[in-house]
């Protein structure tokens, strides 16, 4: 009688371990999935942003939590800051920092994710530090900085939306 409920107390010890480790290894797998559709966002984002300085390029991409915090005249004044490095030259893609994805009553499944990108330019360098929002399947720029030595100057650093 005793080992019956062993042998059965294993089975489902067994039972529980697989599910959970199921549980893991899709959560896993999704988040990779999630970090990868993030980055093709971002990879796709930042060059059309800062081939030229484009203002209209950000605006179109963001979302309305980073709308709302602009004030006028802050895309001017931080786009003419970051025009300092000129033209693109290279874009050397996105590494995601953290990605995750939970469900909200009411607005649906949200995912967040943080990414940095470099980039060379005609004067210089740059890292981008990207905070992306994904709501009804669409991705969202909520925050933006540019972080380069040639900002520095007679400017307060790091720029940032």
């Amino acid at each position: 009688m005793l080992r019956k409920f062993f042998r059965i107390l294993v089975i489902v010890a067994a039972v529980f371990g697989a599910i959970v480790s199921a549980g893991i290894g899709f959560g896993i797998y999704k988040n990779r999935a999630l970090a990868a559709d993030g980055r093709a966002y971002v990879d796709a984002a930042v060059p059309a942003i800062a081939a030229h300085w484009s203002k209209d390029e950000l605006w179109s991409r963001a979302a309305p939590e980073l709308k709302q915090h602009l004030q006028p005249g802050d895309l001017d004044r931080l786009f003419n800051i970051f025009s300092r490095l000129g033209d693109l030259v290279q874009y050397e893609g996105a590494t995601n920092q953290n990605a995750s994805e939970f469900t909200s009553t009411g607005s649906g499944t949200v995912a967040t994710a943080n990414y940095v990108a470099k980039a060379k330019f005609q004067n210089g360098e740059a890292t981008f530090q990207l905070l992306v929002v994904k709501r009804d399947g669409q991705w969202m720029i909520q925050g933006f900085r540019v972080d380069s030595p040639v900002l520095a100057p007679g400017t307060p650093h790091p720029e940032r939306l």
